[in-house]
């Protein structure tokens, strides 16, 4: 700790705790007048909605926003995972994606930084990783959890083979399944 800069450095297991939040990273430099948090190496942030893993992130820890790179979100209640390159996390619920890859299909592994079950934004081949037999890859991806995500040049996957292309897609992202004959919002 620099008492001077109000700056904790901290290295090896870091958890840090707020309210229902929970982070652990490699290391965190936390500056204490601002709530600026910038972590590296094995991150994992979870609350009640969601589990985060990344590599690096800079995050504040009193208004839960910041930038996430190469992570994987994966929201409890509703089961679906979202990956991306660059993650902004615009509230406590609400994220920015500027290209995201989204899926509620289960593959494994889930949790590991950098292995989304497939990232079709680069086509590499991880033998480690399965993919997901659907998905959805798209730009200027907009979340709000518990309401919806809206996405633009969107494409359907299956199995790795594009199917659908559409301009814009709205999804609803409820806590509770709706049936019977749904009208579209516009």
């Amino acid at each position: 700790y620099d008492p001077q800069k109000g700056i904790y450095t901290a290295t090896g297991n870091v958890r840090i705790e707020k309210d229902d939040m929970v982070i652990t990273a490699d290391k965190v430099i936390l500056y204490e007048n601002t709530s600026e948090a910038f972590l590296e190496g094995s991150i994992i942030y979870q609350d009640r909605e969601v589990i985060i893993t990344s590599e690096k992130a800079q995050l504040n820890i009193e208004t839960e926003t910041g930038e996430i790179q190469e992570a994987t979100i994966f929201f409890k209640k509703d089961n679906y995972w979202i990956y991306g390159k660059r993650i902004l996390k615009t509230g406590v619920k609400s994220y920015y994606l500027f290209k995201a890859t989204f899926t509620t299909c289960n593959t494994e592994p889930y949790l590991v930084p950098n292995k989304f079950p497939y990232n079709y934004f680069e086509k590499k081949e991880e033998k480690e990783t399965k993919r997901p037999d659907w998905c959805f890859t798209g730009e200027d991806v907009y979340i709000e959890v518990g309401e919806s995500l809206k996405a633009k040049d969107v494409t359907y996957n299956v199995k790795n083979f594009p199917i659908l292309y559409s301009p814009f897609v709205w999804l609803p992202i409820l806590k509770e399944r709706q049936s019977g004959f749904l009208m579209p919002l516009i």
